[in-house]
């Protein structure tokens, strides 16, 4: 068992891995070629995210703002050359500014004159059409955003 578990027999070449399976980020250096390292994508129908802030002073949770995400796209890349990209594409959004709502709030507290502040156009022809678009992109010298509103009515 000794001779077999140390292999003192004839020397065996020192395994090398195949160039695809090796360190992405070594590879990309030496060829150029630029590999995705992690990449998934979330669909979303009818999904609401909110956000809440928990002040210091009060400690009691409060929410900031309500997204409703009727059909949209989430899209996260990361590559090995550092580079890493988020998308979100929607087709139908709406989004509540929901800092003066709720039962936690007095009558003489501040008011919304909007409480919706994205929502589709009532005007807007083709319903299959993109309504927002983000995408933002990150590398080792810069960062990029890009923001494409289509058919949709923004209130500030």
């Amino acid at each position: 068992r000794g001779l077999l578990e140390n292999n003192l027999g004839e020397p065996v070449e020192e395994f090398l891995r195949p160039y695809n399976l090796q360190d992405p980020s070594s590879y990309t250096v030496l060829s150029g070629d630029v590999y995705t390292g992690l990449s998934f994508l979330v669909d979303m129908m009818n999904v609401s995210l909110e956000l809440h802030d928990t002040p210091k002073s009060t400690g009691q949770k409060c929410s900031l703002a309500r997204f409703d995400f009727m059909k949209s796209k989430l899209l996260f890349e990361s590559f090995s050359n550092g580079t890493k990209s988020v998308n979100l594409v929607s087709h139908s959004l709406l989004a509540y500014d929901t800092r003066y709502s709720g039962s936690g709030r007095s009558s003489e507290s501040k008011q919304n004159a909007f409480d919706c502040i994205l929502q589709p156009s009532r005007t807007g022809t083709n319903r299959a059409s993109l309504q927002l678009e983000l995408h933002y992109r990150s590398t080792r010298d810069s960062s990029s955003f890009t923001v494409v509103l289509n058919n949709l009515r923004v209130f500030l």
